[in-house]
């Protein structure tokens, strides 16, 4: 049940019944953003919510997932929708219920609003019979539409039927995504065309379609006439290489593409060759995706062959497919000559030995690549002495990612060295590199000199409490890294101890994430640092932490609104919190006049716990703010010994 005080927080013009399911719903009247997951929508309550979006004026983004719209609870929404008019953004995912009678509701009902500019109707199983309503929408909706978000529904080739009749009227769509909807090359023959009216479609995700080859011949088709096209997602969709030489065919001619996404289909070398022979003619595609194909060495010599002469490719993905060192070799002689290319994503190419000599010996002298990756590459020490001595000379990359490879102790050693001399790298990943102790520890000496990097990650090595206690000097002495990622590396109580007191020092770090850490008060303590220097912007991730994020976030509530009592707990009452979580509000709002709404009735805290809390408030650097008694949830006795246990041990792990 609803407090008074919640109640008043609502406009005057709102009926007791708006104002208590707005307030059970946990909609903040003022925030722009309305967010709404697991609930009921019958008639009745589709009627009274219907009621209070009609009065409000700020509400831009509604969103409602998991939430159950039968057709009448879908038309008194689609009622409000007709007439608000701030709205802009309309989200209705994982919607159980919402028939194709609930979109045709929704088609009209934004026929009339002028305001709703995205509409997303994703994972929502709309059967093929939905299709009618999507046309009506595209047909005679307002021409303040131009993103809809169909993926993950079963439109299927009559669907797509009706999609395309409405795209043929439709002027003002820029952005449609039909990933997985069993379109098929039969689907694609109506949907290419509705692409062929007077249409200004820029973004078209057809990913996880069964397009095939035929379906690709029938967009390379549209992609030798059409010239409003700038994205173009394909991925997995059966396509080999007849396909692929059909796509090829259209992009000789199209002057518009600026990303093609080929991700995860079966092109190999014949399809490469197509491609690269086409995009050499081509002077506008910038972004181009093969990752997960069947590309080998010889599909990297054609790719190189291109990379020497095209001067618009800005990224290139050819991860997961098997070059070997020989294909490396070959994009790394074309990097020499290369002056467009920014990103390059390498990640599982089986690349070594020889290949990476070669890539690093071609960053020395390379001059325009800002981003590599080269995860899952099986990299060992000897990989990371060459790419350190790349890191020495190059002054322009400012991302590498080599997560998940063999580096060790000593290839950290390496990278170390680098890292004391390089100013222009500004992220660096080693997750999961079989780092221990020493390696941690180096590289953490390295981070005291270096005055470039913005963001680490050792995640999933072995930091130990000895690499935690350098990483605190590091988080003390640095003036420009803003994040910092621990999470996953064997630190301890005492470790997390000296990286808590380290952050309650001025810092340049925004973010740290030191989840899943075998510690068991860490979170609390570092909570309690942060409340000692509250002036500390950071964003710290921890278990607790991460938990407690997902109440607040959909309420606008900051971890520095909790630490200064600016929450208003009794929000929080309608949700299933965890004991972790009764446990967070105990121990850092203690003595901050809380109350909190009781599952079945409210109780004063244990007489012995208040006693323990007031008499060592001044411990925990915290005060109670205006003499107010201290409420909690407590239905079970035991529990609330659990607390003041806790509140014991935390004491001790502070003292």
């Amino acid at each position: 049940m609803a407090m008074a005080s919640d109640l008043d927080s609502y406009p005057a013009e709102l009926s007791m019944d708006e104002k208590t399911l707005l307030c059970k719903l946990k909609i903040k009247w003022e925030s722009s953003t309305w967010s709404i997951r697991h609930a009921k929508f019958d008639e009745k309550t589709a009627i009274v919510f219907g009621q209070a979006l009609q009065h409000s004026i700020g509400v831009k983004q509604l969103e409602l997932k998991y939430c159950q719209l039968a057709d009448s609870g879908t038309y008194h929404l689609a009622l409000a929708v007709q007439s608000n008019m701030s709205l802009i953004k309309l989200q209705l995912q994982f919607a159980h219920n919402l028939s194709a009678q609930g979109v045709e509701y929704l088609a009209k009902a934004l026929t009339v609003n002028s305001t709703v500019q995205t509409l997303d109707l994703s994972k929502n199983k709309l059967p093929p019979e939905a299709g009618k309503g999507l046309q009506l929408l595209l047909e005679r909706g307002s021409t303040s539409l131009t993103l809809l978000d169909l993926s993950y529904n079963h439109l299927g080739v009559q669907g797509t039927r009706a999609l395309a009749c409405g795209l043929l009227q439709n002027t003002s769509l820029q952005q449609l995504k039909l990933c997985s909807n069993e379109i098929t090359a039969v689907g694609m023959v109506h949907l290419v065309a509705g692409l062929k009216g007077p249409t200004c479609l820029s973004h078209l995700d057809l990913y996880f379609n069964k397009l095939g080859d035929a379906g690709a011949r029938l967009i390379g088709a549209v992609l030798k006439e059409n010239n409003s096209l700038t994205v173009l997602k394909l991925g997995l969709n059966d396509i080999g290489d007849e396909g692929a030489k059909h796509l090829a065919n259209g992009l000789k001619d199209n002057t518009s593409l600026l990303e093609i996404d080929l991700q995860a289909n079966s092109i190999g070398t014949m399809g490469t060759q197509s491609l690269v022979k086409a995009l050499q003619l081509n002077t506008t595609l910038t972004t181009l995706s093969l990752t997960r194909n069947r590309l080998g060495a010889a599909a990297a010599q054609s790719l190189a062959s291109l990379l020497k002469v095209n001067a618009t490719m800005e990224s290139l993905d050819a991860s997961f497919n098997h070059m070997e060192a020989e294909g490396l070799i070959y994009l790394a002689k074309a990097l020499r000559a290369n002056f467009s290319l920014l990103k390059l994503n390498l990640d599982g190419v089986a690349a070594n030995g020889e290949g990476i000599r070669e890539l690093s010996a071609a960053l020395k002298v390379n001059v325009i690549l800002e981003q590599l990756s080269l995860v899952y590459n099986q990299l060992d020490h000897h990989a990371a002495r060459d790419i350190a001595d790349a890191l020495k000379a190059n002054t322009t990359l400012h991302i590498l990612n080599l997560g998940q490879n063999e580096i060790g102790d000593q290839g950290a050693r390496h990278l170390a060295t680098a890292l004391r001399h390089n100013t222009s790298l500004k992220k660096l990943n080693l997750n999961r590199n079989i780092i221990r102790t020493q390696g941690a520890f180096e590289l953490a000496q390295a981070l005291m000199e270096n005055t470039g990097l913005e963001a680490f990650s050792l995640s999933q090595n072995e930091v130990s409490h000895h690499g935690a206690c350098q990483f605190a000097e590091v988080i003390k002495a640095s003036h420009t890294l803003k994040e910092l990622d621990l999470s996953w590396a064997a630190i301890c109580d005492k470790g997390m101890k000296v990286v808590a007191s380290a952050l309650s020092h001025p810092t340049s770090l925004t973010k740290i994430i030191l989840t899943d850490n075998p510690c068991q008060l860490a979170s609390e303590w570092l909570l309690f640092q942060l409340a000692i220097k509250p002036t500390n912007n950071i964003t710290i991730c921890t278990d607790m932490y991460s938990e407690l994020q997902c109440e607040l976030v959909s309420r606008d509530y900051t971890l520095r609104q909790v630490l200064q009592g600016g929450l208003d707990v009794t929000t929080l009452a309608p949700t299933k919190l965890s004991a972790s979580l009764h446990q967070f509000i105990i121990h850092v709002l203690c003595g901050m006049d809380i109350r909190v709404i009781p599952r079945r009735r409210t109780h004063l805290i244990h007489s012995r716990l208040v006693t323990f809390l007031e008499s060592n408030l001044s411990r925990f650097h915290l005060l109670p703010r205006n003499g107010g008694d201290v409420y909690c949830w407590a239905n079970q006795t035991e529990w609330l010994q659990d607390v003041f246990t806790q509140c014991q041990a935390l004491l001790d792990f502070n003292a």
